[in-house]
């Protein structure tokens, strides 16, 4: 955790160079979070958004595309962490998706727990190490 907001119920935490902005949390600033971000609370975006309800609006390289059941699941990396997006064919046809290019995640809802980084990464989430 690196700062609370001085105005809003909200919390940033390190992800790498980024800021992730959650609820606010009752711990002190250097605590150790897990974060967790489903797949589906993630969309993806070719340019930032001028105006959005989103607060979490991250710069990601698309890693792989992976067809499963109908959907894409799009691996991301975000600085040295790994985030997943749960995206349509469609939408991946529409905005040529594909290995190797920059594009922004726009993250909706994020997890966290206390019980200190996460060991592994996971596909339905994010993985940070520090």
């Amino acid at each position: 955790m690196i700062e609370h907001h001085p105005r809003y119920a909200m919390t940033a935490l390190a992800l790498g160079d980024q800021r992730l902005w959650v609820g606010g949390i009752e711990a002190p600033v250097g605590s150790q979070m897990r974060i967790r971000i489903n797949a589906a609370d993630v969309s993806l975006v070719l340019q930032p958004p001028a105006n959005s309800s989103i607060r979490n609006i991250l710069p990601a390289k698309v890693v792989e595309c992976l067809d499963v059941a109908g959907q894409v699941e799009v691996k991301l990396m975000v600085g040295e962490n790994i985030l997943w997006a749960r995206i349509t064919p469609w939408a991946r046809d529409d905005l040529a998706i594909r290995p190797g290019q920059w594009l922004y995640a726009q993250v909706k809802s994020v997890s966290i727990s206390r019980d200190g980084p996460s060991p592994q990464p996971s596909p339905t989430g994010l993985r940070n190490p520090h």
